[in-house]
C-alpha cells in the first residue's frame, strides 16, 4: 500500500470502482481527486486526476471497461 501513502489519495476516500477485468481500481477522494491504481499492487497507473467539483460518482466504461467516468455535482450560486 505505499503507492497510497505517497501521494496516489491524499485525502479521505470517498468512493472505489473495481474495473470489470479486475486490473484497475479507481478511487476518488474527499478532496475530488481521482486515481487509477493497479490491482492488486496498487501501483499508480496514470497520474491523478484534478476535479473542480464534488466528486459523486465512478464508473468503468465500455464493452470491456477500458475507461472510467466520473459524475460530480456543482453548487447552484446563491
Amino acid at each position: 500500500m505505499s503507492s497510497l501513502s505517497t501521494g496516489a489519495c491524499s485525502d479521505g476516500q470517498k468512493l472505489t470502482a473495481l474495473s470489470p477485468s479486475m486490473h484497475l481500481v479507481a478511487i476518488g477522494t474527499t478532496d475530488n481527486r481521482v486515481s487509477i491504481l493497479r490491482h492488486p499492487s496498487l501501483e499508480v497507473a496514470v497520474p491523478v486526476i484534478e476535479l473542480k467539483s464534488e466528486l459523486v460518482d465512478l464508473n468503468w466504461g465500455g464493452k470491456e471497461g477500458k475507461w472510467v467516468s466520473s459524475r460530480t455535482h456543482t453548487s447552484s450560486p446563491s
